[in-house]
């Protein structure tokens, strides 16, 4: 009788062990995707359109470049808006299938709201040409979505 209870718990004690482990693999594999997540990563794109845009006095929202209503502010209605358009190239730089998922979704948000923008002062938007290539920081958000962090349309320059 005493051997049994030995065995059982020599049995529970590997058991527990084993659960204690594959719980620290699995939280150690979720902490490494959620880095992946939120690591800045730094792609190309071009530029394929720049607008000033103005509003109007009565106007309140406007959609951004992801179909999302914002307000529109005091100095965008004083101002406008200085818009510089881009696509981004491709998302080589996240691993597995991700590349081809982010390339599909970008796809899919282009048909729907056209080419990303940035807004910037006069002075880049005079200095920016039709064509030229920039540099885009972005953090993986989703399988099917990403956020820009930055856009430089200054390669090898200081981002801002």
């Amino acid at each position: 009788m005493g051997k049994k209870i030995l065995l059982g718990l020599l049995v529970l004690s590997a058991v527990c062990i084993t659960v204690v482990l594959a719980g620290r693999v699995l939280i150690r594999h979720w902490e490494t995707g959620l880095l992946e997540h939120k690591m800045a990563r730094t792609t190309t794109g071009v530029v394929v359109d720049k607008q000033h845009v103005q509003f109007s006095p009565d106007q309140t929202t406007f959609l951004n470049d992801e179909g999302k209503p914002r307000p529109v502010d005091r100095w965008r209605k004083e101002q406008g808006e200085f818009r510089v358009f881009y696509t981004i190239d491709n998302f080589n730089q996240t691993p597995g299938h991700t590349p081809a998922s982010l390339a599909n979704a970008e796809q899919e948000r282009f048909r729907k709201f056209g080419p990303r923008y940035t807004i910037v002062f006069e002075k880049e938007f005079l200095e920016t040409s039709i064509g030229q290539r920039i540099e885009i920081v972005y953090r993986w958000a989703t399988d099917r979505e990403i956020e820009v962090i930055t856009t430089n349309l200054k390669p090898g320059s200081p981002s801002k």
